[in-house]
């Protein structure tokens, strides 16, 4: 794995753009899917098999004899965002007023069930169990790139290849995700359902079941949330575990995973949903937890990128961008260097939030609502903006984006640099 990342990096930043490194690519995960199906197949591990697609909403009480309801759904009106500078009036086009429908949040049980890490589905008896917000015949799971998962499309089947060795646990709750990793997909997906497993007092001892491998800050989040002091299981990629009694939470957000094909074509915009309850129940949560109080007085804050992060979707100008806030009384403070407690406080009391486009500005949970919150971002053909403008609409926070035009080599869309006209930001700041 640690001479897979810095290949995949250099792909992504210098192969990815030609076709015929595309295409080498797809071979070779072809070749690979191949042989490591074979190898299951003749391996014959006990939780390998074919599944019927299910969601959760609908399972029987045979295999789950336990439902909990434990947050209302709701609908919410989620108004345009500004756009400002290069491509706006297209970009406005894209992007118009709409009414989202937020999920409800409710706690399932199973007996038995078998959760795999690093995928988002429960296995019960022949049925494959996914959230409510997955659609089998149109969305994909990371767990397809290497084999270890296959959809049938149109059958409404699933075959699953497994070759790690099973862990049993008697009983505990599934805070696995198949994108738990990335810091937005864990705020916004898989950490509010910690508080939300909590509000059954009975059964808040139960271990948790997480990925491997998460990044210290999403670590220090449960610990932080974890006020019962549950064993936390860490469970290995694509390694599955037996349990007598398991308990998962529906989703209260999602993003679709969109694996990079031959073509470059970037897919129909995918209009995101978030659960207002949960998210508020997560910063009503965290706030509690770390013992501080929300201090009345406003604050502006630029939420900067490290520039050893080595993002693919760099902003050229970012340092005259910072020269200029400095400027302004806004300081950028990095992220990635503070602590998850020192993000949150950062964020509490925030009247304006201005950042790049990415994971980070999933921050904007933790900021009061009505905060101003400007994005500086790309324009490409085809580029989507559901994803923040519906979080900060369900967040109840003004957002504005300063587009920018991509420069640089030409890679695959979502990963080329752009830059921002400061003329433009100082306008949104006036």
């Amino acid at each position: 794995m640690d001479l897979l990342r810095p290949a995949l990096r250099i792909y992504r930043q210098h192969l990815a753009r030609f076709a015929i490194f595309r295409l080498l690519k797809s071979l070779v995960l072809f070749g690979y899917r191949l042989g490591y199906q074979s190898i299951s197949l003749l391996r014959q591990h006990p939780e390998s098999g074919t599944y019927d697609w299910g969601a959760l909403s609908t399972v029987g009480v045979d295999i789950c004899p336990e439902k909990r309801r434990v947050l209302q759904g709701s609908a919410i009106e989620v108004p345009p965002p500004r756009f400002c500078s290069y491509a706006a009036v297209t970009a406005a086009k894209s992007t118009p007023a709409q009414t989202i429908y937020g999920p409800e949040q409710t706690v399932y049980e199973f007996s038995p069930a078998v959760a795999v890490g690093g995928i988002d589905v429960v296995f019960s008896g022949k049925q494959a169990i996914h959230h409510d917000l997955f659609q089998p015949r149109e969305h994909r799971c990371p767990a397809e790139n290497t084999g270890v998962l296959s959809q049938e499309r149109g059958g409404g089947r699933l075959h699953l290849y497994l070759m790690k060795s099973t862990l049993f646990v008697d009983r505990a709750a599934s805070l696995i995700g198949q994108c738990s990793s990335n810091y937005a997909h864990w705020l916004t997906e898989t950490l509010p359902k910690l508080p939300i497993l909590d509000s059954s007092a009975e059964k808040s001892q139960w271990p948790l079941l997480i990925d491997t491998g998460l990044h210290p800050t999403i670590l220090a989040s449960i610990e932080l949330l974890n006020k019962n002091r549950r064993q936390i299981i860490q469970v290995k990629r694509w390694r599955p575990v037996r349990l007598e009694r398991l308990q998962v939470v529906s989703a209260p957000g999602y993003e679709r995973y969109v694996p990079q094909g031959i073509h470059l074509i970037e897919p129909a915009p995918y209009r995101n949903v978030f659960s207002y309850d949960a998210l508020q129940l997560l910063r009503i949560s965290v706030v509690e937890a770390m013992g501080v109080t929300e201090r009345p007085g406003a604050r502006r804050v630029y939420l900067a990128r490290n520039e050893k992060s080595g993002n693919l979707r760099g902003l050229e100008n970012a340092t005259e961008i910072e020269d200029v806030l400095r400027c302004h009384g806004i300081v950028p403070i990095i992220p990635e260097l503070m602590s998850f407690q020192e993000q949150v406080t950062a964020c509490l009391n925030a009247e304006l939030i201005i950042a790049p486009i990415g994971a980070i500005l999933a921050n904007m949970i933790f900021a009061p609502q009505g905060c101003k919150v400007v994005i500086l971002a790309p324009y490409y053909t085809g580029a989507n903006y559901f994803y923040y403008t519906n979080l900060a609409g369900v967040l109840g926070h003004e957002l504005t984006y300063v587009l920018g035009q991509q420069v640089g080599p030409k890679r695959q869309p979502t990963h080329m640099d752009y830059r921002i006209d400061v003329s433009d930001l100082l306008a949104v700041l006036k």
